[in-house]
């Protein structure tokens, strides 16, 4: 072989010129050298030579490296490598997004509290428990929904998201991190997003272009191996033609005088086409209507349910969860079921106790529960290794140090780097714990990366210092308030104290209440501290202090209480009022009568405060006056069922729970009837509630499934009530009661249908034949035809999967009619005759197989008969029409496209249904269309719709003879300028050379200005069509440009 000479290329470019007499000799050899750059790996430093002439390339491609060899035009050559250039940065900015995805992914799957747990193998997803969400102004729990539905609702919107302290916010935006590219459906958006997340007390502080903050933030949060590329914002999204996801976590956390700035960076973002923008907050940090109420809606984290929280333990403790959820249970502190912070923290003081004794148990407070966390938290640092860092001394005083630097990140919001710390630790030190300035300097930066490495409470991130969670340095300021300031109080005065200064801004409140709460710990009177924080804040926040439970004058706590009542009874949307009320009435009666009576006040300014008074008596325990409000006839009937069902939330009163339940079930006010014989629908309604509620309770699913089969039999209630019913006997797994619904000829088919689905599933759950999961209704539809269809499957399954697929919709005389079932109407007949046949089934399936076999076999008939007649509603029997199209039987809608007895519509429905279908594929059906097109006795509209299907086929004969049948209306269309329009348009689309003289004929003859300037162009482009030679050149230089 020769040895391949190479030559610099010029740095410069010259653009290609089009050489035409030089491109076929370049052919073969430019097609080798493109062959072989593609076979290089691109953005690497290796090469490959393959055969004569080949092309070397070394390291990274660049203007001064690209080399050419004999014989091959330069300029191309140098074309190419320019191509190969280009898709290397491509490639570059590919590899620099999967990694970022892959970054991101692992640093949203870590514990958002994962140095609680240290060492944890445990990742975010597989511990999660789904919060759940009430739009901003909601009350019901019933209307909560999950994260997912939010984000399939509103994603064309932006969201606010806001929660109390410790309510899952950083975690709820992980999680939609985590899956918003890779697995969008799973948390309910429709496509792929870029996700970007950004904690807003750092993004807020950096006074960049926008592209430059986002990377300067994450930066700042070390969650990436190698900082992102330039360009990043705009190249991305171009590249994968997609949106941005901003994910802003804390605006309660902004410091106030970064606050309008940063509204104005979100405002922007907003008005982005390309950007959605999920911001969270907590309810005091930010309104919708701050940033654009129009652009933002707003949903409120709720607390988690009882099933919540036991799924939340049984993540934690697996089998051992019964004891840890029954020291929750003995808790004072009823708000730790709202967080899950709180129960992550309560889960760490568990395990640390269950060490130390063998059982678990909880402090009683809050605040006792944040002290022997934090303290055990710093043992736990001591224990590995703080001593060596910081000596003994530090070591010994790290908790006050720790609180100092709390003490000082509160007073200077937004003051968190190292520098600004570290000079905060040494003035400490050197004031108060009496070092040396130059020792003070060299300890404070030491114990600030000492404690950013080992405390767990308080983190390094990046080039600044934050805390696990923002009430961890709450606690602590609150703890270095009482310990700087307690001797300035002056107990024997009610009047402010002099830290009163601290309870008038919003970033001191938190921590004030740690404060209180710590002094009613240790026994002392709190009087003062609640007297300044409601003087200074009002009766709202004044409640909150006096939640603290500690000694307070009898005076100010009823003044408080009253006007909690007050401010409920006017408008309590907008407040806690009745929240703090259910708070404060375990340990004070006025509050607990105070609920009461708002229960029974009728004329409130907003009517569903009687219902959250009932749920806070319940959250309070109050299981005899709940009983009694279920019982009380006098009382409205929506609010004892509310009664009822908060008594079933409360553990260890299953009897209470029941006897209400079955008060209001029993109730003959519950019997009452419309005009038209069916009872009121609220009222059966409650009926259908505390059944429900019944059902779900230990030992009492028999009473339960007595009443529901009741409701079934009642021809008086309303089909949803009757089916939900049903459902309640599947999922009590009441087999006999099932039984007796499918034996029952006096119920209606569709009843018995679904009792018969619930006995066959309780037969597949008993032999562990699961069903798969679905990732739509579609797919859950097809699988259940599958299963249908496969004669391999048992008879029981193939019979189940038929009547599944019966989505019930519509009913004539006695006898329903389902969509979505003449798919597998055939097939079903056939298994319920084999079923029916079978000795080896039950009799009462055999029986009812037997029925469905009778029944089935005469709904086409009896959709014949409802499409005939001329009475029945048109649409509905267009929508019957569609669904015979699905059971295949072209020749049904044939009958009925040639039958001129029926109406226009029909017709064409049935015409659309047959091509919809794929009827035409066969060349009988297709010579059908046609014969329907010819026919001049069929209406025009519908001979034109046959018309058109031949081209829809490469049939070239049929689509010739559709086109003269085009001309033929076009001609007799005559005033109908809607059909000339139409015909004219496809003309100009379809038509060859001999449409023309028509077009001409129909552009000189018809007034309207519309139809002449339609015809015009049509004639304009079959003209520009019959140029082939043209044509044939315009495609090849396309070609020739194109390579």
């Amino acid at each position: 072989m020769a040895p391949i000479q190479f030559e610099k290329l010029s740095a410069k470019r010259k653009p290609i010129l089009n050489k035409s007499k030089r491109q076929k000799s370049l052919a073969k050899e430019t097609g080798r050298i493109e062959k072989e750059i593609r076979r290089a790996r691109i953005g690497g430093q290796s090469v490959q030579i393959a055969g004569n002439d080949s092309i070397l390339v070394g390291g990274n491609i660049t203007n001064s490296n690209i080399i050419s060899y004999r014989g091959i035009d330069e300029e191309r050559l140098s074309e190419l490598l320019h191509t190969v250039e280009q898709q290397i940065a491509r490639d570059k900015y590919s590899r620099a997004l999967q990694k970022y995805l892959k970054d991101l992914a692992k640093y949203c799957d870590d514990l958002p509290y994962s140095t609680l747990f240290n060492p944890t193998s445990e990742t975010l997803s597989k511990i999660y428990v789904p919060t759940k969400f009430l739009i901003e102004g909601q009350t019901e729990q019933e209307d909560s929904i999950s994260l997912k539905e939010i984000l399939s609702k509103n994603e064309a919107q932006h969201i606010l998201l806001t929660g109390e302290p410790g309510s899952g916010k950083s975690t709820v935006l992980r999680q939609i991190a985590r899956y918003a590219w890779s697995e969008p459906a799973k948390i309910g958006l429709k496509e792929s997003y870029l996700p970007l997340l950004l904690p807003l007390h750092i993004f807020s502080k950096l006074h960049f272009s926008l592209q430059e903050r986002i990377k300067r933030t994450l930066d700042h949060m070390e969650m990436l191996e190698q900082s992102l590329p330039e360009d990043f914002f705009p190249a991305w999204a171009e590249k994968e033609q997609t949106k941005w996801l901003f994910l802003l976590d804390g605006l309660d956390e902004v410091p106030t005088d970064e606050r309008m700035h940063l509204f104005k960076v979100i405002k922007d973002l907003m008005l982005r086409e390309n950007c959605l923008v999920i911001i969270t907050s907590r309810p005091s940090g930010c309104q919708a209507d701050e940033l654009d109420e129009g652009r933002l809606v707003n949903y409120v984290l709720q607390p988690f349910s009882p099933g919540q929280v036991k799924e939340f333990a049984e993540n934690w403790f697996a089998e051992k969860n019964s004891h840890f959820l029954r020291s929750l249970e003995d808790l004072r502190m009823k708000t730790i079921y709202e967080s899950p912070l709180l129960l992550t923290i309560a889960a760490k003081v568990y395990l640390e106790r269950t060490k130390e004794n063998g059982t678990g148990s909880l402090p009683v407070q809050r605040v006792n529960l944040y002290e022997e966390f934090v303290d055990i938290c710093l043992e736990e640092a001591r224990q590995r290794g703080l001593p060596d860092d910081l000596g003994d001394k530090l070591t010994m005083g790290s908790k006050y140090g720790l609180a100092h630097l709390a003490w000082e990140m509160t007073r200077r919001p937004g003051h968190d780097s190292e520098d600004e710390l570290a000079q905060a630790m040494t003035d400490y030190l050197h004031r108060f714990q009496a070092f040396g300035e130059d020792e003070a300097r060299t300890l404070g930066r030491r114990f600030l990366n000492a404690m950013g490495r080992r405390s767990g409470i308080f983190v390094k991130e990046g080039k600044t210092f934050n805390w696990l969670h923002p009430t961890f340095r709450e606690y602590l300021a609150g703890w270095q308030m009482v310990e700087k300031e307690i001797d300035q109080l002056d107990i024997d005065d009610y009047d402010a104290p002099k830290v009163y200064y601290r309870f008038i801004y919003p970033e001191w409140k938190e921590s004030t209440l740690f404060a209180i709460e710590i002094l009613a710990s240790r026994g002392e009177d709190v009087t003062p501290w609640v007297n300044g924080f409601y003087k200074a804040r009002g009766p709202l926040d004044g409640g909150e202090a006096l939640s603290a439970l500690g000694k307070v004058v009898p005076e100010l706590a009823k003044k408080i209480i009253e006007e909690l009542s007050s401010l409920a009874r006017g408008d309590w949307r907008g407040g806690k009022s009745v929240a703090l009320l259910g708070n404060l009435c375990v340990f004070y009666p006025q509050a607990k009568d105070a609920l009461i009576h708002l229960i029974y006040e009728y004329d409130l300014a907003d009517g569903l405060v009687c219902n959250e008074a009932i749920i806070q008596l319940g959250k309070a325990g109050h299981a005899d006056i709940l009983l009694n409000l279920a019982r009380d006839t006098q009382l409205h009937p929506y609010l004892r069922k509310d009664a009822a069902l908060a008594l079933t939330k409360i553990p260890d009163q299953t009897d209470k729970a029941a006897r209400a339940c079955l008060a209001i079930a029993h109730d003959d006010r519950f019997r009452m009837q419309d005009e038209d014989g069916r009872k009121m629908t609220s009222e059966h309604y409650i009926k259908l509630d505390v059944v429900k509620a019944l059902a779900d309770l230990p030992g009492w699913s028999k009473e339960a499934a007595s009443l529901s089969l009741e409701m079934i039999r009642d021809e008086s209630l309303y089909g949803n009530t009757r089916r939900e019913s049903v459902e309640i006997l599947g999922k009590a797994m009441q087999f006999d009661k099932l039984i007796e619904v499918a034996q029952d000829i006096n119920i209606n088919l569709e009843l018995r249908m679904r009792a018969v689905v619930h006995i066959l599933e309780g037969e597949f759950q008993q032999a562990g034949d699961s069903q798969p999961t679905y990732k739509d209704m579609h797919e859950r539809e097809e699988w259940l035809i599958d299963v249908a269809n496969d004669e391999r499957e048992n008879l029981h399954k193939r019979f189940w999967a038929a009547l599944k697929t019966m989505e019930y919709r519509t009913y004539y005389g006695d006898r329903y009619l389902f969509d979505a079932t003449l798919q597998v109407v055939e097939q079903g007949i056939i298994v319920a005759k084999e079923l029916a046949s079978s000795q080896k089934v039950e009799l009462f399936l055999r029986k009812f197989a037997s029925e469905i076999v009778e029944i089935w076999s005469g709904v086409i008939p009896e959709f014949l008969e409802f499409i005939h007649d001329k009475e029945n509603n048109i649409n509905e029997r267009i929508r019957i029409v569609r669904q015979l199209s699905l059971t295949g039987r072209g020749d049904i809608l044939l009958d009925l496209i040639h039958n001129k007895d029926i109406e226009s519509k029909i017709r064409l429905a049935a015409a659309s249904f047959f091509v919809e279908n794929k009827f035409t594929k066969e060349d009988s059906s297709l010579e059908s269309m046609l014969a329907l097109a010819r026919d001049n006795q069929t209406d025009k509209y519908i001979r034109f719709s046959a018309a058109m299907e031949p081209f829809k086929t490469f049939d070239e004969d049929a689509r010739s003879e559709a086109l003269d049948i085009l001309l033929a209306l076009l001609a007799e269309a005559e005033t109908d300028i809607s059909l000339l329009m139409e015909i004219v348009t496809y003309l100009e689309v379809l038509g060859d050379a001999h449409c023309l003289p028509e077009l001409e004929r129909t552009m000189q003859q018809y007034p309207n200005e519309d139809i002449k300037i339609a015809a015009g162009q049509a004639i304009q482009q079959i003209r520009g069509r019959e140029k082939p030679q043209e044509q044939s050149k315009i495609i090849a230089i396309a070609h020739d440009t194109a390579n």
